[in-house]
């Protein structure tokens, strides 16, 4: 007897295929969430910095006011910086205070950060040009790029957010560095850039010819900087303006040194006053 062997297979003697089952696709896993005790927490840490910031402004603009009561100019600008004292003051008043256990919500806290961040902004001498200055209105008729209408674009913060041309800023910074190294600080910078509007309080202050007539200052180019006035030292910390008046060695050092970074002091009168010349 023959044997019958049955041989399963598909028809027409094709091979069976297997089809792979699909391995199925992972879902992404979500970024946590921050909770809401996090993402107060990451909020005070910016409210304590403008808490700081504004508080500072608020010492430095009462310290600038201070010195300005006893003189005898034109006190326009006076008034300004003491509405603007008392408006920023009112807003630390209302926004300090908050902890990170209290019941302020993360978004409360943002707005009040943003509160005394923008305050901060506003306290400043109005003889001061600093970072995010408009340009003054009289620069629609005497033209950008005229003095006391350069495009803040084009230059370059020193000290307390002050503008230079930015040639002028390395200079600066390596002879401050040359003074601290010979007498143990850094130079201050009272004033560097100075707008037109600018230009226009200083002259209300201080009058002709110890300021420029608006439009012709050295400030008004961003090649200028005033050390601190050596005439009001108790505006500034720890006698600071007190050492460099009229034959003390550091007024001698900086007449002597302050050209090899292409700074001279060349303003007769203004013992104070320097120039960047390159």
């Amino acid at each position: 007897m023959t044997a019958v062997v049955l041989v399963l297979g598909s028809a027409c003697g094709a091979q069976d295929s297997v089809v792979p089952t699909p391995s199925p696709t992972p879902s992404p896993t979500p970024s946590p969430t921050p909770t809401v005790d996090a993402q107060k927490a990451a909020a005070m840490t910016d409210y304590a910095a403008a808490v700081q910031k504004l508080t500072d402004a608020l010492t430095a603009a009462n310290t600038r006011l201070q010195a300005l009561q006893g003189q005898t100019y034109d006190h326009t600008d006076r008034d300004a910086l003491s509405a603007s004292i008392d408006a920023a003051q009112a807003v630390l008043d209302s926004n300090s205070g908050m902890t990170a256990d209290d019941a302020h919500t993360a978004a409360d806290v943002q707005t009040a950060t943003a509160a005394m961040t923008a305050a901060a902004a506003t306290i400043k001498d109005p003889g001061i040009t600093t970072v995010g200055d408009p340009l003054p209105e009289a620069c629609a008729t005497r033209g950008v790029g005229t003095n006391g209408c350069l495009d803040p674009s084009t230059l370059c913060p020193v000290q307390r957010d002050q503008l230079l041309q930015c040639k002028a800023v390395g200079p600066f910074n390596q002879l401050s560095a040359a003074y601290a190294a010979q007498f143990g600080h850094e130079l201050w910078v009272d004033l560097a850039y100075r707008n037109y509007d600018a230009q226009v309080v200083m002259l209300q202050r201080y009058g002709s010819p110890r300021a420029a007539t608006p439009g012709t200052s050295p400030h008004g180019w961003g090649l200028a900087i005033d050390l601190p006035d050596w005439e009001y030292p108790a505006m500034y910390p720890d006698g600071y303006a007190a050492e460099i008046q009229y034959g003390t060695p550091q007024e001698d050092w900086l007449i002597a040194n302050a050209p090899t970074y292409g700074w001279v002091f060349n303003v007769k009168g203004e013992p104070w006053h320097m120039n960047y010349t390159g």
